[in-house]
């Protein structure tokens, strides 16, 4: 009777253990698909503004820099790289860090930096995703801003895919050129 007990357990624990590799999957192919709408937005607007270092739309955290300048908010983007960089750290850190009893102030820290970091990236990044989408669609920039929180970003960066040819983008800010 207890192997079969055990059996069952196993099997329940299997099944659960794929759900959540199923749903690490569908989150990281989410993310994947977001770097590359979004490096291709950030990379042709930069190259039709004439922007130096087009290829930054392609590292990953200095790719926010250039949102933020295109957006026409560089300190909020230069803000968005290095909570970004704090909070992929602190994810790292929690998922693949050592995970001893010893250090449960320091993972206590850890993980309140990453609940204080996240928030506040999501709120940045669809604030400069919000400005650049009133430059090129006024009348549909709160919708498309609420559909971009409604689903938790995942639609940002294709609408900015989407928006990446518009005349409105490509004419740069008036003012000095900046590299």
């Amino acid at each position: 009777m207890g192997g079969f007990v055990f059996s069952i357990m196993f099997a329940f624990v299997m099944w659960m253990a794929a759900i959540a590799m199923a749903i690490m999957a569908v989150i990281a192919i989410c993310a994947l698909m977001n770097y590359i709408f979004e490096s291709i937005f950030l990379y042709r607007v930069s190259q039709i503004r004439n922007y130096s270092h087009g290829f930054l739309a392609w590292i990953p955290f200095l790719n926010k820099l250039r949102l933020g300048q295109i957006a026409g908010k560089k300190n909020v983007g230069i803000l968005l790289t290095i909570l970004d960089i704090i909070c992929t750290a602190c994810f790292a850190e929690m998922c693949f860090g050592p995970q001893s009893m010893a250090d449960t102030s320091l993972n206590s820290i850890i993980s309140i930096l990453w609940l204080v970091t996240f928030p506040i990236v999501f709120i940045l990044n669809i604030y400069l995703s919000h400005r650049i989408m009133k430059k090129v669609m006024p009348r549909w920039a709160d919708l498309l801003t609420l559909a971009n929180v409604f689903t938790a970003g995942i639609s940002r960066s294709i609408i900015l895919f989407l928006l990446r040819n518009r005349k409105e983008l490509l004419v740069p800010e008036p003012g000095p050129m900046i590299s």
